[in-house]
C-alpha cells in the first residue's frame, strides 16, 4: 500500500486515468485462484480452489486431500488441474 499511493499518483498525473487493477475481471469472464500445500510428513498434498465471477461472486470451490507426494510447484498444478475438471 506504501508504495501504490505514489505509483497512483504518478499514474494519475502521467496518463489523466486510471490503470485497471491486476485483479479485475472482465464482463463475462472468471478469475480462478488455486493454493496447495504439501504434507511431507503424510505423503499428501491438500488442494483449494475458488472461482468468482465478475462481480466477485463465488461461483465454485474445491477442497481435495491427494495421496501423493510431490513438490509445492507440482501441487498448484493439481489444484489448477482439479478446479478445471
Amino acid at each position: 500500500m506504501v508504495i501504490w499511493i505514489p505509483w497512483n499518483k504518478r499514474n494519475n498525473v502521467v496518463h489523466d486515468t486510471r490503470c485497471r487493477r491486476s485483479d479485475e475481471v472482465r464482463e463475462g469472464k472468471f478469475k480462478l485462484n488455486i493454493d496447495a500445500a504439501v504434507d511431507q510428513r503424510l505423503g499428501s498434498v491438500g488442494v483449494d480452489a475458488v472461482i468468482r465471477d465478475c462481480n466477485g461472486h463465488v461461483i465454485d470451490v474445491l477442497t481435495r486431500l491427494i495421496p501423493i507426494f510431490i513438490t509445492p510447484f507440482d501441487a498448484e498444478l493439481i489444484a489448477i488441474q482439479e478446479a478445471l475438471n
